[in-house]
């Protein structure tokens, strides 16, 4: 019919995926983010290393010593934001690969495990923590804290 949509749901696009296998040997992976491109970046928290999948299937380390980074954003930019639960803070990979800390927590209380990590589109390229989330387990009673950095 013209003017109508075809309906796509979910199940039709899984329905038709066919699983891959790219690379084993990785101890506990978390925190997968996509690239515009079809890439990949993700973390072996337990080895604390950051990945990246290209496009083509090749995995190359982009980072070592990540802290355990568990949760990873991209901005808008390109840098690669961590949410380090070992290391207890917030950091950003810069393009040129210094690694810089945004926070260890509001004063006076500290993050205990940063996890999920999200950047707002928006978010911008620079020092200043602009428009993005994370959560901090094992912080309070309630057991996950969400913090607005602005």
């Amino acid at each position: 019919m013209r003017g109508r949509r075809a309906r796509f749901t979910i199940r039709d696009w899984v329905a038709n995926l066919i699983p891959e296998l790219v690379q084993e040997g990785f101890v506990f992976t978390e925190g997968p983010v996509g690239t515009a491109d079809g890439g990949l970046y993700f973390s072996d928290i337990r080895v604390s290393k950051t990945y990246h999948l290209d496009p083509a299937g090749k995995i190359t380390v982009i980072r070592e010593g990540t802290g355990g980074a568990n949760g990873i954003a991209l901005t808008k930019d390109g840098e690669l934001l961590f949410a380090e639960g070992e290391a207890m803070r917030i950091t950003r990979l810069a393009i040129g690969g210094r690694v810089v800390t945004l926070t260890e927590g509001p004063e006076g209380t500290p993050l205990l495990a940063p996890n999920d990590l999200i950047a707002d589109a928006s978010f911008p390229s620079c020092s200043r923590l602009g428009s993005s989330s994370f959560q901090d387990c094992c912080n309070t009673p309630s057991f996950v804290v969400m913090f607005l950095l602005l």
